[in-house]
């Protein structure tokens, strides 16, 4: 039997959680805790959470629906894994 996957749009975002997906989907060891919840509500109109029994399994940012800022492009979402989808539409500086 297939797990249910719960998705939550705009769901409060941990940015613990969400630093720790990221670094396992890209395959880098976690070195510290980015501000990705400041980075969602200002370059992304909205976000989509993935969660099976209710662990954060994945983030998707549908396509169109990032805010465009000149030192950050925007893409569709690129990989979609048992770790985590990513649009990757922030900058990282």
């Amino acid at each position: 039997m297939s797990p249910t996957i719960d998705l939550q749009v705009k769901f409060p975002v941990i940015d613990e959680q969400l630093s720790a997906l990221h670094a396992r989907a890209f395959g880098y060891p976690l070195t510290g805790v980015k501000p990705w919840t400041q980075r969602l509500e200002r370059h992304s109109l909205t976000w989509v959470g993935a969660f099976i029994d209710e662990q954060f399994v994945a983030l998707f940012i549908p396509a169109g629906m990032a805010a465009h800022t000149p030192s950050c492009s925007t893409q569709p979402l690129t990989r979609i894994g048992s770790a985590v989808a990513s649009g990757h539409g922030w900058c990282e500086r």
